[in-house]
């Protein structure tokens, strides 16, 4: 597995040099809807001198939702018959991968559509009528879709570009960029 990593890095050093294309380390971050924030980091290639300019990005997602449960709430199902279901709460951080693909529209200004997918652990939480205690009545892994689109612009001078999104798990996202 790690030497697939190491081949897919070097072979995305070495494709932009010959592709007539620009690459570029990514880092992006924000606070989605329920205030969750995450992180983003993408290796990210941007074709220049063909006919169309066009950017393709592959990347790492972490949302940092924490646990959405309780404290204290036991890792085991309820011993008794007298609970109430709270409902599915999500448990821990959801991690992902996503890639990109853009257009430039004009002036090195190009708009992109992401796609993904992310997993994360969600349970079903309930509480004892008895002692109050919350419990984790049962869990499951789940698989979400990632997709969203966004705009990005390359300046023709320097090293670093911006880039602002938006997509379904992360809510708006802002990126920065440096070209290697």
């Amino acid at each position: 597995m790690r030497a697939i990593l190491v081949c897919l890095i070097v072979l995305w050093v070495v494709i932009p040099e010959e592709a007539f294309a620009e690459g570029y380390l990514v880092i992006s971050g924000g606070s989605g809807e329920n205030g969750a924030p995450h992180l983003t980091f993408e290796l990210q290639n941007i074709s220049t001198d063909i006919d169309y300019n066009s950017l393709f990005s592959l990347g790492v997602v972490i949302i940092f939702n924490a646990d959405n449960i309780p404290s204290g709430t036991l890792e085991y199902p309820v011993p008794h018959s007298d609970y109430k279901s709270i409902g599915m709460k999500q448990k821990g951080n959801e991690f992902g991968i996503l890639g990109k693909y853009g257009l430039d529209v004009g002036k090195r200004f190009f708009v992109f559509g992401l796609t993904g997918l992310s997993i994360v652990e969600e349970i079903e939480l309930v509480q004892s009528n008895v002692t109050a205690w919350y419990y984790e009545q049962s869990s499951k892994t789940t698989l979400n879709g990632l997709y969203g689109v966004g705009l990005a612009f390359i300046p023709t001078e320097g090293r670093i570009f911006l880039e602002a999104g938006y997509d379904n798990r992360r809510s708006v996202t802002g990126s920065i960029g440096y070209r290697w």
